[in-house]
């Protein structure tokens, strides 16, 4: 079965490889670490905080001679970011000056826990729990083929376990050293460990990362680097989908040229994602959104491997669907793109959505109710049908000779029996 394959465990050491993980380290700052913070003025017992600190540092200093790429979370909670079930969080802690306030001690980093002037180091600021609400941290971390991430900080039933989950639902492989997060409830933090330990994360210590990192034989070349960024992106052309929205739209002569692409695309083993705007009165918008081009709402067809549908309620095809999901899911680096403009503005949403979220796009302007001007001010990429067989078939080529050098002995592929 599919599972077995897939579901396969990596070694640790590949799991943990430097140059394609990250490290996010969360919320070290006085107010949340220090006896004098926020946290330490309304009881909470923060003794554990020097041994995180020191781990912490150990942690760090490893990272930095592999040149990990490395994310330092800090959190802010001023008014105007503060929402009313936060702020009533907040008074059931007894905070009730709030804490970590823009400019001041609290918000600062607890025991020289913090970035340096390296380039593969940044700092974003949070204002929920999950470190990815809000913040750009999915996009530094795709944006740097980034596979894994180890998370640490505080605290680890709050924003640590927040993101761990987070990091989860969005295909990282989630590593947590145990001595590298903290908090001041004892209970509260194994509790927490046990729960990422049962469905997110791979648990471990800091010793077991330090190990890994300083034993790698790999050579020092992470993938934030422009060298390896630029490679990703020459391959990622190669790893195509096509993505079809709303094809009963289509003219006939581009109807009859998007049945060719899907024919191609099933020959040439390159996924398809078929998206439909769908008329569900509930899920329509309040402003600049009209249900009057939609087509109702049915059931669809069993997605499958080769084969897969999306419904949408918005302009783009991104918006609120599985699509990016599916396209993660598939290993999808580049959008092969066509259809019909339904909604107006759908296909050039799309295409937008695409290129924000990392993807190659291409739109492929014969079988496309959109071209022309107001997607060449956008820099997209516009290609005939023809082309983009042409690039299938060759792919898939490629592919077949790649599998069979490696099966070839003589050229290092295993031996028959």
């Amino acid at each position: 079965m599919w599972i077995a394959e897939r579901g396969q465990e990596q070694d640790f050491p590949l799991l943990v490889d430097p140059n394609s993980t990250a490290l996010i380290v969360i919320d070290v700052q006085n107010d949340f670490c220090h006896p004098d913070g926020a946290f330490g003025r309304v009881g909470h017992d923060n003794s554990r905080m020097p041994s995180l600190s020191a781990a912490l540092h150990k942690l760090l200093a490893a990272a930095r001679a592999r040149e990990v790429f490395t994310v330092f979370v800090r959190a802010t909670y001023d008014r105007e970011v503060t929402s009313r079930p936060l702020a009533q969080h907040r008074r059931r802690l007894r905070l009730v000056e709030s804490l970590c306030l823009e400019g001041t001690w609290g918000a600062e980093w607890y025991d020289n826990v913090g970035p340096s002037d390296a380039p593969n180091e940044v700092v974003l600021t949070k204002h929920r729990f999950d470190a990815f609400q809000g913040t750009p941290l999915d996009l530094y971390l795709r944006s740097n083929g980034i596979k894994t991430v180890v998370v640490t900080g505080v605290v680890t039933s709050g924003c640590v376990e927040s993101t761990v989950r987070d990091a989860f639902f969005l295909d990282y492989s989630v590593v947590v050293p145990r001595d590298g997060v903290a908090e001041a409830a004892q209970a509260h933090h194994d509790a927490a460990i046990e729960v990422m330990r049962r469905s997110f994360a791979t648990i471990t210590d800091v010793d077991a990362i330090v190990a890994a990192w300083r034993g790698s034989n790999a050579p020092i070349a992470p993938s934030w680097k422009a060298e390896q960024r630029a490679s990703r992106a020459l391959a990622g052309w190669d790893a195509a989908g096509f993505v079809l929205v709303d094809e009963h739209g289509l003219t006939d002569a581009q109807r009859s040229n998007a049945e060719a692409l899907a024919s191609a695309a099933e020959q040439n083993d390159v996924p398809i994602f078929r998206v439909r705007t769908i008329d569900s009165p509930l899920g329509c918008g309040l402003f600049g959104q009209t249900s009057a081009r939609h087509v109702p709402f049915r059931s669809n067809p069993k997605s499958s491997p080769r084969e897969m549908w999306v419904d949408k309620m918005r302009r783009s095809a991104f918006a609120d669907t599985r699509l990016g999901l599916l396209l993660r899911t598939n290993g999808i680096a580049h959008v092969a793109l066509a259809g019909a403009d339904r909604l107006p503005g759908s296909l050039l949403a799309t295409a937008l959505d695409g290129l924000d979220r990392d993807y190659a796009v291409s739109l492929i302007s014969d079988a496309a109710s959109l071209a022309g001007d107001s997607m060449a001010q956008t820099g997209i990429r516009q290609v005939s049908s023809a082309e983009i067989i042409a690039r299938w078939q060759l792919q898939a080529a490629n592919r077949a000779s790649a599998s069979l050098r490696s099966n070839d002995p003589a050229v290092g592929g295993p031996a028959s029996s």
